[in-house]
């Protein structure tokens, strides 16, 4: 079975650039047999579904809740304020990793 690139391929070998289909069979690697087969059969057109998102349900309580905290991460925010206590400058980090990268619990 061909796949669906190797289809489209041979239509459009066949019908816009209008090969021969002794040509089509040179330059494809396939028999003639399974070249007239294809050919009798109409262009594979890409297959669609429709399907609804699992967070439909939600959208109208996600959209309310994000106009509610626009800015969750704005000046003055506890957010904010619990990012900057567990996050450390460089320096800070050097300090406590001690000379030559060593942690200050351990002994030289």
């Amino acid at each position: 079975m061909l796949t669906t690139d190797q289809i489209n391929d041979l239509h459009h070998l066949y019908w816009v650039e209008r090969w021969p289909i002794r040509k089509i069979e040179q330059h494809l690697r396939m028999s003639w047999h399974t070249i007239k087969k294809y050919l009798e059969a109409p262009a594979q057109t890409p297959a669609t579904r429709s399907r609804t998102s699992k967070l439909d349900p939600f959208k109208p309580t996600i959209a309310g809740l994000l106009e509610k905290d626009a800015d969750p991460m704005g000046e003055g925010e506890e957010g904010q304020d619990s990012v900057k206590r567990y996050r450390r400058s460089p320096q800070e980090f050097e300090a406590e990793a001690g000379p030559a990268g060593r942690s200050s619990a351990q002994s030289p």
